[in-house]
């Protein structure tokens, strides 16, 4: 998870002068695809988001929703079954929660449409 970690926030441009296009949502989905790649990630996923959701950025915000989503839906199985551990559920909730209540007005459609998905 760490060797994960120094990739999220994902900030990438690519060069005007690229051959193959790479866009930032071509890597946004392989971190995410690596992210999910198995259950035992998720309480660290659950603290890297903790870590970054301070951030200003709002396309931070936006992405880490994004792969909290990705995670509960790809996991909802094995947290059902594997994650006993109510705290973990209660870190979730408060990450959930702390966005709802502290997102600016500009961003709250977005953050309340990715927390409708969850």
């Amino acid at each position: 998870a760490d060797v994960l970690s120094c990739y999220f926030p994902l900030s990438f441009s690519p060069p005007p002068d690229m051959v193959k296009r790479v866009t930032r949502q071509d890597l946004l989905a392989a971190l995410f695809d690596a992210y999910t790649s198995t259950p035992q990630l998720f309480p660290h996923v659950v603290q890297l988001l903790a870590d970054r959701f301070p951030s200003p950025k709002s396309e931070t915000k936006v992405d880490g929703l994004s792969l909290l989503q990705k995670c509960l839906k790809d996991f909802a199985e094995e947290l059902r079954d594997d994650f006993q551990d109510d705290s973990l559920l209660e870190q979730v909730w408060e990450l959930i929660r702390a966005q709802i209540l502290h997102t600016d007005s500009n961003l709250l459609s977005v953050v309340g449409q990715l927390c409708c998905n969850l």
